[in-house]
């Protein structure tokens, strides 16, 4: 694995959380706990896994009745539509919530507190076994009606922005709330598609998407990885991602990138905006990190070399996936 950084992840609870308000799996009747972790699979009408869907998770905190802040983390399902969400690291009464939501394009999103398009409190919520049916959509679908189902997740706002004009057309104007700014959320499967490799590498592959494995997502790092159904992992793509909190440790990361990659060649200064690049050869895989210290992000994309037949090639096809970035993460 690629030596970028190392993150440690210390969890435990503090104090005991309020007693949470859906069971611990569908085989009891005992209380889950509001601390996690929380484990499910995402289907669609005909029992098909939803793969690569946004996973959104929310805690809620309280002192009393008044309100003390929240917890949130950021992740996707697999190829074969499961998400894990790990045990919030600090947990104690003062955690008074907890809802997932789940969100794919052409899906019925997932709320594990509300049914739609009733709003009805839903009582099939389990914090493990959970299954998450979201049935694709049909002609009789209200967009407007969606997006108020929606309105309070605005961490996955940017997902379902292409609504907003079928929601209008329905009739009265809808508003979704998009955050801006530094504590905007993004997850490396909102990157790449198959449909980017077509536009951009003239490829038209059937993929399977999902994360890497190497580590799970967590709220600094994240994964995306199109494995070629029909092909060999030469046709395979993946893309890393990580946010650091402040500069000084995206600068250091870029070190790390050219002391990680195979025979790196650093491409300074990109005309992409504050970015810096690294080019490395591993062989039968291509890779390409850049480094954008307006965001404080770092990308490493690895490119079989039959999709990516040359250093264009592949600096194109990161070029395109920074673009994507950037429409999801506008920065002023």
């Amino acid at each position: 694995m690629l030596r970028l950084l190392l993150f440690t992840l210390i969890a435990g609870c503090s104090g005991a959380p309020q007693v949470a308000t859906f069971p611990e799996n569908p085989h009891t009747t005992k209380a889950g706990d509001y601390c996690g972790k929380f484990e499910g699979t995402a289907l669609d009408q005909n029992n098909a896994p939803v793969a690569n869907a946004v996973v959104w998770a929310t805690w809620t905190k309280t002192n009393g009745q008044l309100p003390a802040g929240f917890e949130e983390k950021l992740t996707s399902t697999d190829a074969n539509g499961k998400y894990v969400i790990p045990k919030l690291k600090v947990c104690d009464h003062s955690v008074s919530d907890f809802v997932l939501y789940i969100y794919k394009k052409n899906h019925i999103a997932y709320r594990s507190d509300r049914l739609f398009p009733s709003f009805e409190r839903r009582f099939d919520f389990y914090q493990r076994s959970n299954q998450a049916v979201m049935p694709g959509l049909n002609s009789g679908f209200s967009h407007k009606r969606h997006l108020e189902y929606l309105g309070s997740a605005p961490a996955i706002a940017t997902n379902f922005e292409w609504e907003q004009a079928l929601a209008e057309s329905e009739g009265d104007d809808v508003e979704i709330a998009v955050p801006t700014g530094i504590n905007r959320r993004i997850v490396a499967s909102q990157l790449l598609s198959p449909k980017l490799i077509e536009d951009v590498l003239s490829y038209k592959g059937d993929y399977t998407a999902g994360p890497l494995g190497d580590q799970p997502d967590t709220d600094m790092y994240s994964t995306m990885h199109l494995q070629a159904n029909n092909s060999d992992q030469s046709y395979d793509i993946a893309v890393r991602m990580w946010t650091f909190s402040n500069a000084q440790a995206a600068r250091e990361s870029f070190v790390g990138m050219v002391d990680s990659l195979p025979n790196a060649k650093e491409k300074k200064a990109l005309p992409w905006g504050n970015v810096d690049g690294v080019i490395g050869d591993q062989g039968p895989v291509k890779a390409m990190g850049l480094v954008d210290y307006s965001r404080n992000i770092a990308l490493i994309l690895t490119c079989g070399n039959n999709l990516c037949k040359n250093e264009s090639d592949l600096e194109l096809i990161t070029k395109e996936t920074f673009k994507v970035l950037e429409s999801l993460w506008p920065v002023k």
